[in-house]
């Protein structure tokens, strides 16, 4: 597949396109062009050597500009470190990084991982994917080449939908051609109307603010929760038939919840036997 360049123009292939954030979608401009505006940025923004001795901020000597490796970004256009001490840095670096996590642990009220945790840790997360793949019924995959006939399908008895995103005319295409997707999204949306007939006024802003506020640690993994880690869980999900009330909403961090998708919370034990 192709794609032009919306800098240069040139049609080039795909692989000629870094992928956003997301890791779905490429970004319009090609490498090369990104190459040059990268670049000329740097140029633009940098400083030029604007001394000719320096005080190196390892070993306290005054050396000359030529012992410093050259930092345009920099306000002199010199690192702060002469060559000879930038190279013992990394691993100073690396003890300095243990401390501070060490430090960053204890101010959070955790402790810090060591080699045996972080075995403890992999043996548990190996244990959360059996008992998820053991509970949870199998995906049903999509065929591409299908979902694309599909949408070819749908522009042709639906000239309206040539206007829509991609993902919307594969849902309109699914909808329409699928019966078990079809089917599947009716009982989805008859379960959200039910849930949306059981929601007794309890669960307001206001009681929503409180329980936000009074929530500090996930009732599932443990982990202290932070101002943007947390999300409000149904524990009977709205489309089983769970309704919208303050006896049926926790809060719980972002992780949990998209693990737990429309299941009924599970007791999994918090360590695993070595």
């Amino acid at each position: 597949m192709t794609k032009a360049c919306r800098k240069c123009g040139e049609v080039k292939p795909l692989e000629e396109f870094k992928l956003c954030s997301g890791g779905k979608w490429r970004i319009g401009a090609c490498n090369d062009c990104e190459v040059k505006r990268h670049r000329e940025r740097r140029k633009r923004l940098a400083y030029p050597v604007s001394v000719t001795e320096k005080e190196c901020a390892s070993c306290g000597e005054v050396k000359p500009a030529s012992a410093f490796h050259p930092v345009p970004m920099n306000t002199d256009g010199l690192r702060g470190h002469c060559r000879e001490c930038h190279k013992a840095l990394p691993s100073r670096r690396s003890g300095a990084r243990k401390k501070q996590r060490r430090k960053d642990a204890v101010r959070a009220g955790r402790a810090y991982r060591t080699e045996q945790s972080i075995k403890t840790g992999q043996r548990f997360r190996e244990h959360l994917r059996r008992v998820d793949a053991a509970l949870r019924p199998p995906v049903r995959r999509c065929n591409p080449e299908r979902t694309r006939g599909w949408v070819k399908q749908l522009l042709q008895d639906d000239p309206s939908a040539r206007g829509l995103a991609w993902t919307s005319q594969v849902y309109r295409a699914r909808y329409r051609y699928d019966p078990e997707f079809r089917a599947k999204e009716m009982g989805r949306r008859y379960a959200q109307k039910q849930a949306d007939l059981l929601d007794d006024g309890t669960l307001t802003p206001a009681v929503m603010r409180r329980l936000f506020a009074a929530a500090k640690r996930c009732p599932d993994c443990g982990r202290k929760l932070g101002p943007r880690d947390k999300s409000l869980d149904h524990i009977e999900p709205k489309s089983r038939g769970g309704a919208h009330s303050i006896f049926n909403a926790r809060v719980v961090c972002r992780s949990c919840n998209s693990k737990k998708h429309a299941t009924l919370p599970m007791q999994i034990p918090l360590s695993v036997a070595a």
